[in-house]
């Protein structure tokens, strides 16, 4: 049986790293996590997933996305893997076809399109721990931006994002309408905070381009110039909704009932 390989790079995302990880386990056959120098209990969650999943120790503070997640899918295929699905810290993976190897199995296109929806947390939110419990409210569309999963070959590169795969020796077959994505970028305030100015340190590191990670660069920006307060606010005004139902621009459709 052709085997699907989730893959993942992560950094300090001790409130939902556990629950991702513990789903993509169930929807694919092998799980790979690089664990990028975290401060929190990170480490720790990943950790007591013991054989169910091959953790990879990233020890490069800089913030090499593209190089790393190729790197990662290119150990998967070494380790018997023909499929990848990279999957952010942040990203809850689902077919409504299935289980997600077999979905990718049975339907064998090289590269499957999968559209991403934005969660929100707001006023109205449970007090569960679980953010795909409590998160419950979305973006009525997809982000204009998608991710992938693609097949395995020498010579692949995974872009930046995860939004599209590039190979050099061949024009790939697209799937779409089969793979979806709930995406839970911001959470609470302090993880807001937390993200853009670890994140804007990492760009920092790398020869990247400004516009690559420009909101993180920005964002952090506003943490020196004013203070984490400041980007507080910008959380609570862009990212957030005391009330959802009145605001009108979310609806609610949770991904966990």
């Amino acid at each position: 049986m052709m085997k699907v390989t989730g893959i993942c790079m992560v950094r300090d995302a001790e409130d939902i790293i556990g629950y991702i990880v513990e789903h993509m386990v169930e929807q694919v056959d092998q799980v790979i996590v690089a664990d990028n120098l975290s401060q929190d209990k990170t480490r720790q969650i990943l950790e007591s997933f013991g054989s169910k999943i091959t953790l990879v120790e990233d020890n490069d503070p800089a913030y090499r996305q593209s190089e790393k997640m190729t790197d990662l899918a290119l150990l998967a295929g070494r380790l018997g893997a023909e499929w990848v699905v990279p999957f952010d810290a942040d990203e809850w993976w689902y077919s409504d076809q299935g289980r997600l190897a077999d979905v990718i199995r049975d339907n064998n296109y090289c590269i499957y399109v999968a559209q991403m929806f934005d969660h929100y947390p707001t006023g109205v939110d449970s007090d569960d721990p679980n953010p795909m419990k409590r998160i419950a409210w979305r973006n009525p569309g997809p982000n204009p931006l998608h991710k992938v999963a693609c097949r395995i070959t020498n010579g692949m590169i995974i872009e930046m994002g995860n939004h599209n795969v590039t190979y050099r020796d061949h024009l790939p077959t697209y799937g779409t309408d089969l793979i979806k994505v709930r995406h839970y970028p911001y959470r609470s305030a302090k993880q807001f905070v937390d993200k853009a100015v670890v994140g804007a340190m990492a760009l920092d590191l790398t020869d990247l381009p400004f516009e690559t990670g420009q909101h993180w660069r920005q964002y952090a920006q506003i943490a020196r110039d004013h203070g984490d307060a400041e980007l507080e606010n910008v959380f609570r005004e862009h990212f957030w909704r005391h009330d959802p139902a009145l605001s009108g621009d979310l609806i609610l459709d949770p991904i966990i009932p």
